[in-house]
C-alpha cells in the first residue's frame, strides 16, 4: 500500500536533512505523500519554490506545521495541516529569529544553567567547550 509521512523535520527546525535530502529520501522509500513540519518556520516551503520538486519527488506535499505554544504553564506542540503558506508567513506566530540569534539565545540559557547547577570553577572550564 501507499505510505505516506506527516510529520517530518528539516535542518530548518530539529531536522538533520536539508529540504532536497528530504525529498529524495521520501523518493527513495517510496513514500506518496509527506509534510514537511518544522518548528515555528516555514522555510522549507520557500525552498520548494525555488526547485523543481518534481525533479527530486514525484509524490504530494502537503504544507505542514509544528507550532509549539505554552498552555497553563505546560508546552504543547500542535500540528497543522493545508494552509496557506503566504498568510502564515505574515501571522504573528511565525519565528522570525535567524539561526545565529537562536544559536546565542541558547547560549545565554546554557550559561544560565551552567551557573545554577556546575560549581563556578568547573562552569569556567565547562564554557570554553561551548
Amino acid at each position: 500500500g501507499d505510505m505516506i509521512d506527516l510529520h517530518v523535520h528539516t535542518s530548518h527546525s530539529d531536522g538533520a536533512f536539508n529540504t532536497i535530502e528530504i525529498l529524495k529520501m521520501a523518493e527513495e522509500k517510496q513514500i506518496t505523500a509527506i509534510s514537511i513540519c518544522d518548528h515555528n518556520v516555514l522555510e522549507a516551503y520557500y525552498d520548494l519554490r525555488k526547485i523543481d520538486v518534481k525533479q527530486y519527488f514525484s509524490g504530494k506535499i502537503i504544507p505542514g506545521i509544528e507550532m509549539d505554544f505554552v498552555y497553563k504553564g505546560k508546552i504543547f506542540h500542535m500540528l497543522g495541516y493545508n494552509f496557506d503558506v503566504d498568510k502564515l508567513q505574515k501571522s504573528k506566530l511565525i519565528d522570525r529569529r535567524t539561526p545565529q540569534e537562536l544559536i546565542s539565545e541558547q547560549k545565554k540559557n546554557l550559561e544560565y544553567l551552567k551557573f545554577l547547577f556546575v560549581p563556578q570553577d568547573q562552569g569556567q572550564r565547562l564554557a570554553h567547550h561551548i
